[in-house]
């Protein structure tokens, strides 16, 4: 029984992280609907592409909160994917900022979501 206690209360925890005060608390039937909503607002992705002479190659980051993923190869092929923790989101956005930067420089450019 006390093992039940920590997962509820553990649970109970998650929740108030995961909904702001402001916000309406979903109803017990749409709750796991509205925890992806939640959850799927926070990453946030941008690519870009190089394409010069022989080269023509992709590079995608994207960020969930303290946790920074990116995706980088050829294009056409699903590529390569490494992804990183911080220690805080600051942290994160200062690497994600900078990796652009130099990307960048480097010549790609930012494509959009046609």
């Amino acid at each position: 029984m006390p093992r039940l206690i920590r997962v509820s209360s553990v649970f109970h925890l998650w929740l108030k992280l995961l909904i702001p005060l402001h916000s309406q608390p979903p109803s017990s039937g749409c709750l796991r609907s509205y925890i992806h909503r939640r959850l799927e607002k926070q990453i946030t992705t941008r690519r870009f592409e190089f394409i010069a002479g022989n080269s023509a190659k992709f590079w995608e980051i994207s960020t969930n909160q303290r946790e920074v993923t990116v995706r980088y190869g050829r294009l056409g092929t699903a590529g390569q994917s490494l992804t990183k923790s911080f220690v805080s989101d600051v942290a994160a956005s200062s690497h994600v900022s900078g990796q652009i930067s130099s990307k960048l420089g480097k010549g790609y450019v930012e494509v959009t979501a046609a």
